[in-house]
């Protein structure tokens, strides 16, 4: 059941990608140009956009700061804004514009509970690491060293059991970011019964999703340098890497979509669609 979800979010990720290629296009178009133009704007060839973090003395510049915080600011608009177009093209098939550069409320919003699944997930993340990792840690490495071959074997075993444990509730969470694209009410309580059914395959198929984009982002970065005009690769680096970057959040948003689908099957007679979930 596990690997039947995991293939099946998976393969439906990169069906829905490939069949509707325009829409991805023109969700993606407008923000990749916006940050293409904000970057030529600030001169960021002209500026060593994280050098002068531990270069340069303690002051920046007026305009080092406005980089910084722009730099910092942006995946909260353009993230947020394409999610919620893809989840509704896909979901509901609304059509984005030419040029989508949308954020209103309903992206305020499914950044706002992004934030608070956030939160509550770490919280969980740090109770549940100290138990499963650092206490069996320590045991460990008092009874067979701390380089012995089989503590570190189990070690490591513990790290990835631990990764999908504390990882499977917040994707089965996220699907509430679904609901709140789709303008629908989804009780939070409906998703801990998907944690291992659910949760675990969106986990391992968002993983294997954008562990190739990843790959591409840093072969490139590697063969060309930090992507940036001014820097080897220049304008090229720009597109390609931030490009990628985009594709990223188109795929992860795919995963969103499709375990909020089989999500809707599970609860209802008549399958997926533009339904809401019963309470």
């Amino acid at each position: 059941m596990l690997f039947q979800t995991t293939r099946r979010l998976l393969t439906g990720t990169y069906i829905a990608l490939f069949s509707n290629i325009g829409m991805a296009l023109r969700i993606c178009a407008g923000w990749l140009l916006f940050k293409y133009l904000l970057y030529f704007y600030l001169g960021i060839g002209e500026i060593d956009t994280w050098g002068f973090l531990f270069d340069k003395s303690f002051w920046l510049s007026d305009k080092e700061i406005i980089l910084l915080v722009l730099f910092n600011l942006t995946p909260f608009v353009y993230i947020p804004s394409i999610a919620v177009a893809w989840i509704r093209g896909l979901m509901l098939g609304e059509k984005p514009w030419v040029i989508h550069l949308r954020f209103g409320l309903r992206e305020l919003k499914f950044i706002g509970w992004t934030f608070v699944l956030y939160i509550s997930w770490l919280v969980f993340f740090i109770i549940s690491g100290f138990v499963i990792l650092i206490i069996p840690g320590f045991f460990l490495q008092s009874v067979f060293g701390n380089a012995s071959f089989l503590a570190l074997f189990v070690e490591g075993v513990l790290l990835l059991i631990f990764g999908l444990f504390a990882l499977s509730p917040a994707a089965s969470l996220s699907l509430v970011l679904s609901a709140v694209a789709c303008d629908e009410h989804l009780p939070v309580g409906k998703v801990f019964d998907t944690v291992w059914s659910l949760g675990a395959p969106m986990v391992l198929a968002g993983v294997a999703a954008t562990l190739p984009v990843m790959v591409l982002t840093g072969f490139y970065s590697f063969l060309f340098g930090f992507p940036v005009t001014g820097y080897p690769g220049g304008i090229l680096g720009l597109f390609v890497v931030e490009g990628l970057n985009l594709v990223a959040v188109i795929l992860a948003s795919g995963i969103l979509t499709g375990g909020y689908y089989i999500l809707r099957e599970r609860q209802m007679p008549s399958g997926g669609g533009p339904q809401v979930p019963k309470d």
